[in-house]
C-alpha cells in the first residue's frame, strides 16, 4: 500500500510540525513491537492512545494508534482484541477520509489486515468477505492492474489454499506476481482480478 502510505504519513506527521508526546509514544511502542516485546509495545501504545484521544474522538491518530495496538495484539494472540481494535480503527479511517482522498486506499488495507485476523481464528468465510471488499474498493479507487492490489490478493491466496481451492490459490498468487514488477515497469494486468464466488 505504498501509494496510500505515503499519503497517510503526510496527513499524521506534517513536514516541519514538531514532535509531540503522541509521536514520541508511538515511536517507541514501534521499537518495541518490531523487538516482539509486546507488553512494552502495548504500554506505550496505550498512552499513545489517551494522547490520541485528546485530540478528538475521530482524530486519525486514534485510528493510527489502534492499527499498531491490534498488531500487538496479533502478536499475543489475543485475537478478539485485535479485532476490536481494527474494527474501530476501519470505522474511523473510513470516516475521517472520502473515497477521492489519496491515501483512502488505506482503508482497503485495513480490511485486508482484518480479513487476515479472521483467517488466524479459521474464521474463513468473513475473511473472504473482507478480502473481496478490500480488492473491489482498490479496483475502483486505484482502477485496474495497479501494484496496491497484489498485498490482498497474496492473503486470498492464501486463504484460499486453506480452505482447499488450489488451484484459484495459484491463480489469484500469479496475479499477485503479475503486479508486483509494476512498481518500476508498465502495468501487466489491465483487468479487474477474477474474485471467485464468495461464500
Amino acid at each position: 500500500m505504498r501509494a496510500a502510505m505515503l499519503a497517510l504519513g503526510v496527513l499524521l506527521f506534517a513536514p516541519g510540525a514538531q514532535a509531540g508526546p503522541w509521536e514520541d509514544f508511538i515511536g517507541v511502542g514501534v521499537t518495541f513491537l518490531r523487538a516482539g516485546e509486546f507488553a512494552a509495545a502495548e504500554k506505550n501504545f496505550g498512552e499513545a492512545l489517551e494522547e490520541a484521544e485528546t485530540f478528538g474522538t475521530g482524530d486519525m491518530r486514534i485510528g493510527a494508534t489502534l492499527d499498531y495496538l491490534a498488531q500487538v495484539y496479533v502478536g499475543q494472540k489475543e485475537f478478539a482484541k485485535a479485532e476490536k481494535a481494527m474494527l474501530k480503527s476501519i470505522e474511523i479511517w473510513d470516516k475521517g477520509l472520502t473515497p477521492e482522498h489519496p491515501a483512502y486506499g488505506f482503508v482497503a488495507e485495513r480490511q485486508t489486515v482484518l480479513a487476515d485476523i479472521h483467517s488466524m481464528q479459521e474464521r474463513y468465510a468473513d475473511a473472504e468477505r473482507l478480502l473481496r471488499r478490500a480488492l473491489n474498493m482498490l479496483f475502483s479507487i486505484y482502477g485496474p492492474g495497479h501494484p496496491e492490489m497484489a498485498a490482498p490478493l497474496d492473503s486470498y491466496a492464501e486463504l484460499l489454499r486453506k480452505t482447499g481451492r488450489e488451484t484459484e490459490a495459484e491463480q489469484m498468487e500469479k496475479r499477485a506476481n503479475n503486479l508486483r514488477p509494476m512498481f518500476t515497469a508498465p502495468a501487466q494486468d489491465p483487468d479487474p482480478p477474477e474474485i471467485p464466488p464468495g461464500p
